[in-house]
């Protein structure tokens, strides 16, 4: 599997969503069964570097729908919400649009027990991925190819999404 996470801090997001980047990812998925990409929101906090430490909705978003948001009516959302301002209108705002279920408030608990006095850091990522099944990675190394394809996916991946070419896969 080949996998990354475009767009999940401020600066990515903007230049992700507000490039039309986000836009090409739908396209090569929509266009070729063997990518897939799913909404990958979640919040964290600054320092949050373990999975636990951070909350993840339960059930994620179509990511036409979730593509169609954060380039348009909630691209300018505020990224850092202020500790007192999480609790009530980030939950709400969260259910409004759908991102949040009122199952995920137990997860979401936890989630504020360890934010403390931090800004809660919303992120708006998305996983874009490849996968080649166990046989047809076989196949493919047994025939000499496995390492041109996952050569030629990592440069469809930069293209899609606006990333220079790495100089060892420009050949």
């Amino acid at each position: 599997m080949l996998v990354t996470w475009p767009g999940e801090l401020k600066d990515q997001a903007q230049g992700f969503y507000g490039s039309g980047r986000a836009g090409r990812v739908l396209g090569l998925i929509d266009s070729n069964e063997e990518w897939n990409a799913r909404s990958d929101f979640h919040l964290g906090f600054h320092t949050a570097n373990k999975i636990s430490q951070r909350f993840h909705p339960g059930e994620a978003t179509e990511i036409h729908q979730y593509v169609e948001r954060w380039s348009g009516p909630d691209a300018d959302t505020p990224r850092a919400w202020k500790r007192d301002r999480v609790d009530d209108e980030l939950w709400d705002w969260m259910l409004e649009r759908g991102l949040v279920s009122e199952r995920d408030m137990p997860a979401f608990e936890v989630y504020l027990s360890q934010l403390l006095n931090r800004d809660a850091h919303v992120r708006s990522g998305i996983e874009l991925n490849r996968t080649w099944s166990w046989d047809q990675a076989v196949a493919l190394d047994e025939a000499g190819d496995l390492v041109g394809e996952v050569r030629e996916a990592i440069r469809t991946m930069l293209d899609t999404l606006g990333e220079p070419m790495v100089p060892a896969l420009r050949s």
